[in-house]
């Protein structure tokens, strides 16, 4: 085998949204591009095929590497092949990884987003700006209730048909993403990318903080990055769309949001479940204490 060919890597990420995967699968496939290994990024496998048999035969004879993402609610689209693709899956990908998040935050996110607009993810500061809850809202308890056994159907998905799949960190993901992707994946380079200065920047910017602290040098890369990202959407590496994500909203600014959020807390803490830990008003300021010293100070 060539030496290229031993550096293909098949990465996939299971998720019931609200937990990372989408900022995951983009930034890692501009990752594995910009330190020299080709890579195509599918999204959702729905969004490229339900027809099994096509699917099978385009991802076998890629001649890159391949990040994509698997979800339970999407794959039932391949309709009476949705076992044998979950099979495939499990088979062809080598790398299968479910990003660990504290499960309230994830819910309450999931939650926050179908509460409101329905939008998962924002490109563009036009897009923030629309999708941006303009006021204060609570979240229905029957609904939360119905998105926290949704998420526990999820983790039970995952265990019967991703029984080895990896676990990454979504606190290592967000703060240090360059290191987190070299270490896993055992990335030889000697290039800079500087992944989170890029995301800190553009979350400050759709923002309208204060950006005059960055000098020119800083700027001249982030153009540098962003003309990269352009780059690969156009060469058909990541959707035209949407090509990156840029931090919808934080975690202080869904606690300011939501009028209800310590009673959704309590909620959650008391729904008995064997894949939620408990989380106290402590963690959560912390959290928070660490968000804003990425995101926004």
């Amino acid at each position: 085998m060539s030496k290229y060919l031993n550096k293909l890597k098949r990465i996939l990420v299971l998720t019931p949204d609200g937990i990372g995967s989408t900022y995951f699968q983009k930034s890692l496939t501009v990752y594995l591009n910009y330190h020299g290994y080709p890579t195509n990024n599918y999204h959702d496998l729905c969004n490229f095929t339900t027809d099994l048999r096509i699917l099978v035969e385009t991802l076998s004879t890629n001649k890159t590497s391949i990040v994509a993402r698997c979800s339970p609610y999407r794959s039932i689209e391949f309709g009476k092949d949705t076992e044998n693709y979950l099979k495939f899956c499990s088979y062809f990908f080598t790398d299968i990884y479910v990003i660990s998040r504290c499960s309230f935050e994830s819910i309450l996110s999931y939650s926050n987003t179908h509460e409101g607009t329905g939008i998962l993810n924002i490109y563009s500061k036009e897009e923030y700006n629309q999708n941006k809850n303009k006021k204060s809202y609570s979240i229905d308890k029957r609904n939360f209730i119905e998105n926290l056994k949704y998420f526990e159907e999820f983790y039970v998905w995952v265990d019967k048909y991703f029984p080895k799949h990896k676990v990454l960190s979504y606190t290592d993901l967000i703060t240090d993403p360059d290191n987190t992707f070299k270490k896993e994946f055992n990335i030889v380079s000697d290039k800079n990318l500087s992944l989170l200065e890029y995301n800190k920047f553009n979350t400050k910017r759709v923002r309208n903080k204060d950006l005059t602290k960055y000098c020119s040098e800083q700027l001249l890369k982030f153009i540098e990055i962003t003309d990269y990202i352009q780059y690969l959407s156009k060469k058909g590496f990541l959707t035209s769309h949407s090509p990156f994500p840029i931090k919808k909203i934080t975690l202080k600014e869904k606690i300011n949001e939501i009028n209800n959020f310590t009673k959704l807390l309590d909620v959650y803490n008391n729904y008995p479940s064997n894949h939620f830990e408990k989380v106290s008003l402590e963690q959560i300021n912390d959290r928070i204490k660490l968000e804003d010293s990425i995101w926004t100070t």
